[in-house]
């Protein structure tokens, strides 16, 4: 008798940690708006398109150093210093991704496209378009 209770608890157990693994792996991440891997599939499909053409705040001379590279951090506020490197989305590529969540913004920061609260000026994502990431 034992032994069987033993056993259906030890079945049981393997079953809700396998039901609430398979949960957190279909969860939303947490933190926000955020570009998807569609999204970001997108975004590098517009860079390759137009490379030779890019508009101010991707081309390569718009780029971060590494200094100011480290402050762009996702879930946190945008440093005032950033801020004044904020150059708007082309059109071209707002026809491409989903369109901005209430109380965002798409903008371009020194070669990454930036998923950005409109106020707050919280990063909510970044995608680097010369790493593709």
């Amino acid at each position: 008798m034992k032994l069987s209770r033993s056993i259906a608890f030890l079945v049981a157990a393997i079953f809700l940690v396998a039901v609430a693994g398979r949960a957190q792996e279909n969860a939303q991440p947490s933190g926000g708006p955020h570009f998807t891997d569609e999204d970001r599939v997108s975004m590098h499909a517009w860079y390759k398109l137009h490379k030779s053409e890019l508009p101010i705040g991707v081309r390569k001379q718009d780029r971060l150093p590494g200094d100011l590279e480290k402050r762009l951090v996702v879930h946190e506020v945008l440093p005032e210093d950033l801020r004044a490197r904020i150059r708007p989305v082309s059109a071209d590529l707002l026809g491409r991704v989903p369109p901005v969540p209430e109380g965002c913004e798409y903008v371009f920061i020194g070669g990454h496209a930036v998923l950005l609260d409109a106020k707050s000026y919280e990063v909510y994502d970044a995608y680097d378009f010369a790493r593709n990431k």
